[in-house]
């Protein structure tokens, strides 16, 4: 995308909004909200998240203290939240907040608000140039005076060239769709961190409210077939409510930094900004606004998306 003098080169489903305990999630969560009237689009789902594991006491006093509106629910209560689970413990929290995004809905919006100014190419090559930026694309030589990165998995490709370090580790993550047995009813969005029926895992409705999307949460991706096949035993056990079959399996590149699974930074060479992370897309209208503007909030000293304790306290990076 060019902007002006800026051009934003980025990596182009439905992702899950989980609204973290932090800053920056509830920002974008308001961000989300102006860009959605924006628009005059609904962007954002409001089904709310189950969260399902330990510490539910802290993370309750942490959604507080963000001023994200949380409640404690009981085992009828998370049935009536989520009507295909078999709840793994006596009480969860929900963020009444959270929602899946409908990323279609969100590109399609930008692409119409942005079609005199949106080029569509690829990128092969960024180079700083003297106090500009050069860009090798499918559609000839560009020249800005700033560029912002955003590739995704293709990160150390496309920045070899400009000398930047950036501790980005890629793997293959695979999450799978499962049918609906009763469409229409209560379908939120889930974070099952209880272990109780045997994984972590995430899930959200997707956009036609007939199919549910279930993805493994845990530090480490396994293979595709053994993901599969645990995703299903999963269901199996914790969601009679889905038909435990696949009906859909959908891989995607992950890009982890190593102080968390929602970690993102800006690593910056002249007037070249470069965009590393995972989860970026819920934070999108933020790290919009942040990378506008040059917001030191996003230098990797930041540490930015890294978990942090109920008491405000960094967390280890493996938490």
């Amino acid at each position: 995308m060019r902007f002006g003098d800026v051009v934003l080169v980025a990596a182009c489903s439905r992702r899950g909004f989980r609204v973290r305990v932090s800053r920056p999630a509830a920002r974008a969560c308001e961000e989300w909200v102006r860009l959605e009237a924006e628009l005059d689009a609904s962007l954002l789902g409001r089904q709310g998240v189950l969260i399902c594991g330990p510490n539910g006491g802290g993370r309750a006093a942490a959604f507080e203290a963000a001023g994200v509106p949380a409640r404690v629910l009981g085992r009828d209560e998370q049935v009536a939240a989520l009507s295909a689970l078999t709840p793994p413990e006596d009480e969860a929290l929900l963020d009444e907040l959270g929602g899946a995004i409908d990323v279609r809905a969100v590109v399609d919006g930008l692409a119409w608000a942005l079609a005199d100014q949106l080029v569509t190419a690829e990128v092969f090559a960024v180079r700083e140039r003297g106090g500009h930026v050069e860009l090798q694309t499918s559609e000839g030589l560009w020249e800005a005076g700033r560029a912002i990165v955003c590739p995704g998995a293709g990160l150390h490709e496309l920045t070899a060239e400009l000398g930047l370090d950036i501790p980005l580790t890629l793997d293959l993550h695979a999450r799978a769709a499962f049918a609906v047995r009763e469409p229409g009813a209560a379908l939120a969005c889930l974070q099952d961190r209880s272990g109780a029926h045997g994984e972590i895992v995430y899930g959200a409705p997707m956009p036609d409210g007939r199919h549910y999307a279930v993805g493994l949460g845990g530090e480490h991706e396994p293979p595709v077939d053994e993901a599969i096949a645990r995703l299903t035993a999963y269901v199996e056990r914790a969601l009679p409510g889905l038909d435990p079959e696949p009906a859909s399996v959908r891989l995607c590149r992950t890009s982890i930094l190593p102080w968390g699974a929602d970690a993102f930074a800006t690593w910056r060479a002249g007037n070249v900004d470069a965009l590393a992370g995972a989860n970026l897309f819920k934070f999108g209208p933020l790290l919009g606004e942040l990378l506008a503007d040059r917001s030191d909030e996003l230098l990797p000293d930041a540490q930015l998306g890294r978990a942090r304790t109920a008491a405000g306290q960094p967390s280890s990076p493996s938490a």
